[in-house]
């Protein structure tokens, strides 16, 4: 990874986040895959590690570590790149937990960034 590619205090990332929620008039949590974004706060570099710091799903403001050898793969500069990963987990688990198992789909929140027009 080349030293312009690495991650610098004040940078925003965008990160996929697992979220427990419970829907109005169910006894049931269901999970679902959130994308937010975080501002890096600090860096731990004995470890090559970010700190990101931002809102959760929820609206709490939440830590998160990640390695910089991270960055493009469960970290992503783009909105819309952490949306295609979250799509993939939402997929995974479908395919597990609602085609196999019977449960209902997971909900899907970060489709409307998928549908930003990507030229803009």
């Amino acid at each position: 990874m080349s030293a312009k590619d690495r991650a610098k205090v004040g940078d925003v990332f965008w990160i996929v986040v697992e979220n427990f929620y419970k829907p109005e008039g169910s006894h049931l949590v269901d999970k679902e895959y959130c994308v937010v974004s975080g501002t890096v706060s600090k860096l731990l570099t004995e470890w090559d590690e970010m700190v990101l710091t931002g809102p959760g799903p929820d609206g709490y403001n939440q830590m998160h570590y990640y390695k910089n050898k991270d960055i493009g793969k469960r970290v992503f500069r783009e909105r819309r790149e952490a949306a295609l990963y979250a799509r993939e987990l939402t997929e995974k688990n479908d395919r597990v937990w609602a085609d196999m198992m019977g449960e209902k789909p997971m909900r899907r929140t970060w489709e409307k960034y998928l549908e930003e027009d990507v030229n803009v």
